[in-house]
């Protein structure tokens, strides 16, 4: 049962992880109303990409998705003929960004069939995630101060601006787990079969009745009944 169980949770774990449709960003500490490259993850077989169009989301504020053929910035409520084709690599922009994190994601429509397909939600951040970076920071070097010099005179010292480092990118671990989790899902489910296998074997040998025949007795795991 436990063996079964765990079949059921890693399947619906993968079936839950796969998309037709991906993407990343290269950076996600997003700078308001400044371009951002977004890479389309996807793999067609039989279509061309000009049969989808790409419409941007995001829960908060307004994203809109360059087309590059007719040199025009479209968001979510614009028209349907105004989508751009989709590509491996495209621009965005969002305006409107009023809080530190929003979802954002991509609806992928087909044409040849209409059929729509949703990319996962990712989070990005504006930059008010770091508003009272700045200031807490400073309120902690003149508390650290204060006591380092307690009676004495120091000047405080203040910072005007903090350099932020960008960490959009994937980490290769992060790549690296990924690539191994899709491709050894089902030799773990063999491994943890074999584990479960060998128990329950032993449990039974364990478990096998003596019978002795001269003394016309017979015991279980070496107790007389």
């Amino acid at each position: 049962m436990i063996f079964i169980a765990l079949i059921v949770f890693y399947r619906i774990l993968c079936i839950a992880e796969n998309n037709y449709f991906d993407f990343s960003l290269n950076r996600y500490l997003i700078d308001e109303n400044k371009e951002t490259v977004v890479n389309f993850k996807y793999k067609l077989e039989g279509y061309d990409e000009k049969l989808f169009l790409v419409k941007p989301f995001i829960e908060n504020g307004i994203v809109e998705v360059f087309n590059a053929e007719k040199n025009l910035w479209v968001s979510s409520f614009s028209l349907v003929s105004d989508l751009p084709s989709l590509q491996k690599e495209m621009l965005i922009r969002i305006k409107g960004f009023g809080i530190e994190k929003a979802n954002l994601y991509f609806e992928i429509l087909n044409l040849s069939n209409g059929q729509v397909y949703l990319t996962p939600k990712k989070y990005v951040w504006s930059k008010k995630v770091y508003e009272k970076y700045l200031e807490d920071l400073n309120k902690k070097i003149k508390g650290d101060l204060v006591l380092k010099n307690e009676g004495e005179g120091v000047q405080e010292e203040t910072l005007d601006s903090v350099f932020l480092k960008d960490s959009s990118r994937e980490s290769i671990y992060k790549k690296l787990y990924e690539e191994i989790t899709e491709d050894c899902f089902y030799l773990l489910v063999f491994v943890e079969f074999l584990i479960f296998f060998y128990l329950g074997f032993r449990k039974s040998k364990n478990s096998v009745k003596r019978i002795d025949i001269e003394s016309r007795t017979y015991g279980v795991n070496g107790k007389i009944p």
